[in-house]
């Protein structure tokens, strides 16, 4: 076994990967493991990347709703000491030493576990958690957050921004971005729209309905759109990830892929992300044990390989569970083409704390032998691929948010039509009132805003290449003074209900019921928020005008998110 070892070895640079030309070259690094929870972690994590030639890594920094950074909106993690913020270091050293190494932030998405913290997510909301057809709320892997609720996916999707707000890095990462199971998606909220939107009576629909599935499937599709939307606008460099499910046998055909337990069982269309372009990068999961289930893994990598849309896909491979000779006979098959002719741009490993098995099958931890025979298959760093669509955009988007304007809660089960340049697309908003449509040729389009109750509204929007275009509606009439600024403010009498439009919050106020500023005026909510107003968010509100010290305050507010401005 050592001989055959060392002759793999010698052979590999010769035919494993492509010489120079630039791929992603990742890895996953955990954060219940040794990683980036001290200094000497991140500094010796990064030589080791750098040792091997890996030009990126996949750092958790969320695992059940803590924060591995300065969070504005979820405790610390606790195996961090005080002050040491591991995210600003990482990046740091990551980016101020050669070679340059990417930082992706990796955020378990709905899984979330039993974060006892008593500012968690779970402590303060836990009917934001998904629940089994039989009330439970741990399906045998996490527990965690139906998307189907409009708190729970708000929560979820404002943690990446505040990632990519506040921390220059070079992509997010999804995880566990989809439902524990067939059984699982029976949030009473969630149930309730989707009752609502089929004009079902009351009452729990069958886990096997295809309607109720695709209802699954749309919640967590509609998390990552939005996330993706909202990332480009606040920075469109920032790269979207996700690692994906390819549990089992991978697809022979495209037709099969409705059959695969990501789209069938946990309601995961990674297919359609990339297909749709809401997804950047896919790193799909093909942890196979070479072995066992060499076929599997091939198959699986051919289908990704052919279904990656004018995006990218990073074939995820789990040398924690394979000898390193394994593990490089499938980092060789990485890059063969398929029949199509279509490659990968890139691998990533799983996972940094678990290198490989000893050949009894036992787990070992940072063998130095695994990246001394990566770095002899690379052969030398090389960059990242460029994002084409990014660097050098064709495109634009469109995306907004819908709200009545009376209440302005969400105008739930609104459809949206969009039509122009040749496209014809529709969507139904979120259940936080949100819309969004990618990649579009320029020019100008026809938005047509279908409401439940209510005539239409059609609107027309120019799209221009690599700008998101924004476009927020407030439905019937909001009972009070719509106000775009302070000059039309400073006019109005105290007593006065209005409406304030997208205003841009200048701070927060912590401690004082989500007390928040947009510049001068003062807004005063009472009760305590689920999620406080921060800095750049762009905010709907509707209150009482008065003053006090001659400076204006907003009593009584009601106040929605619906914009964010750019990072500067």
């Amino acid at each position: 076994m050592r001989w055959l070892f060392v002759v793999v070895l010698c052979l590999l640079p010769a035919f494993a990967t492509p010489s120079g030309e630039p791929q992603m070259r990742a890895i996953w690094v955990d954060g219940f493991n040794e990683g980036i929870k001290t200094p000497e972690q991140v500094d010796t994590l990064l030589a080791r990347v750098r040792q091997v030639g890996l030009n990126a890594v996949v750092v958790q920094v969320r695992k059940s709703a803590d924060a591995y950074y300065n969070s504005h909106y979820e405790p610390r993690a606790s195996d961090i000491a005080e002050g040491f913020d591991p995210l600003a270091y990482l990046i740091q050293k990551a980016h101020g030493e050669k070679p340059y190494i990417q930082v992706h932030t990796w955020l378990n998405t709905c899984a979330v576990g039993r974060n006892r913290h008593p500012r968690s997510l779970q402590s303060r909301f836990p009917d934001y958690l998904s629940l089994s057809d039989m009330g439970e709320d741990y399906d045998g892997e996490a527990t965690k957050i139906d998307p189907g609720h409009p708190g729970a996916a708000d929560w979820t999707f404002r943690t990446y921004l505040d990632v990519i707000r506040h921390y220059d890095v070079d992509g997010i990462h999804f995880d566990f971005v989809r439902y524990g199971g067939e059984r699982w998606g029976y949030n009473l909220v969630s149930v309730q729209r989707y009752n609502e939107r089929r004009g079902r009576p009351e009452g729990f629909p069958f886990f096997k309905s295809e309607r109720f599935k695709q209802w699954r499937r749309d919640q967590v599709t509609a998390l990552v759109r939005k996330t993706y939307l909202y990332a480009w606008t606040v920075n469109p460099k920032v790269l979207v990830s996700a690692a994906t499910i390819t549990w089992g046998n991978g697809p022979e055909t495209d037709e099969a892929w409705t059959r695969a337990a990501a789209y069938s069982r946990v309601y995961q269309d990674w297919r359609g992300w990339m297909e749709e372009g809401i997804l950047d990068w896919n790193f799909p999961m093909c942890y196979y044990n070479e072995q066992k289930y060499a076929r599997w893994l091939d198959n699986w990598m051919r289908f990704v390989k052919d279904h990656q849309y004018q995006h990218y896909a990073a074939i995820g491979l789990g040398n924690f569970l394979n000898p390193i000779e394994d593990t490089l006979k499938q980092l060789q098959r990485v890059w063969e083409p398929t029949p199509r002719g279509n490659k990968p741009r890139g691998v990533c490993f799983y996972s940094y704390a678990t290198t490989n098995t000893d050949p009894e099958g036992k787990e070992q931890k940072h063998n130095p032998a695994f990246y001394e025979a990566l770095g002899k298959a690379f052969g030398g760093w090389v960059p990242v691929p460029p994002a084409m669509w990014k660097e050098k955009p064709m495109n634009g988007h469109i995306k907004g948010t819908i709200l009545h304007g009376d209440t302005l809660d969400p105008a739930d089960h609104t459809l949206v039509v969009l039509k122009g340049m040749g496209q014809e697309r529709e969507q139904y908003v979120d259940g936080t009132g949100f819309f969004g449509f990618v990649h579009l040729p320029p020019g100008e389009y026809q938005v047509t805003v279908q409401p439940r109750v209510g005539k239409a509204l059609t609107l027309k929007v120019k799209v221009e290449a690599g700008k998101v275009t924004t476009c927020n509606l407030l439905l019937g009439d909001t009972g009070a003074k719509r106000v775009k600024n302070l000059a039309e403010l400073s006019r109005l009498p105290e007593g006065t209900q209005v409406v304030l439009t997208e205003w841009a919050v200048t701070s927060g106020m912590p401690g004082t019921n989500g007390d928040f500023r947009l510049g001068e005026v003062t807004v005063r909510i009472p009760g305590e928020l689920p999620l406080a107003f921060i800095a750049g968010d762009v905010v709907t509100v509707k209150g009482t005008l008065r003053r006090e010290n001659g400076q204006a305050v907003i009593d009584g507010a009601k106040a929605v998110l619906v914009d964010m401005l750019p990072k500067r």
